[in-house]
């Protein structure tokens, strides 16, 4: 994580429970301890936490993968400062929340 965002970059899961499971760990490969990790609860704490960052300056950006994704390489620009949303594996990014006006890029 550090090495993509930055010594200050700040991870949010939707639960802690997240870093001791197994599965994670393994594919995290120690990841998770490069940057800060918070637990951010999908619902209202989710509104709150990205209502906060963009007051801060962030953009929020949701990352999905669908037949018309556009592939991220080194090459690709992002903003200085930025939120990504990582949807669940089949569900994707919840649409209420693409549908929120919170999320800046999709």
């Amino acid at each position: 994580a550090e090495a993509l965002l930055g010594a200050r970059s700040e991870v949010a899961l939707r639960t802690d429970k997240v870093l001791s499971d197994p599965s994670f760990l393994k594919m995290s490969v120690a990841a998770e301890r490069a940057g800060r990790v918070i637990a951010v609860p999908e619902g209202p704490r989710l509104i709150a936490y990205l209502r906060e960052k963009r007051a801060e300056g962030f953009t929020v950006v949701a990352l999905e993968q669908t037949s018309s994704s556009e592939i991220l390489s080194s090459g690709t620009r992002l903003p200085r400062r930025i939120v990504v949303l990582v949807g669940s594996e089949q569900q994707g990014v919840p649409r209420w929340l693409v549908q929120s006006g919170l999320v800046d890029l999709f």
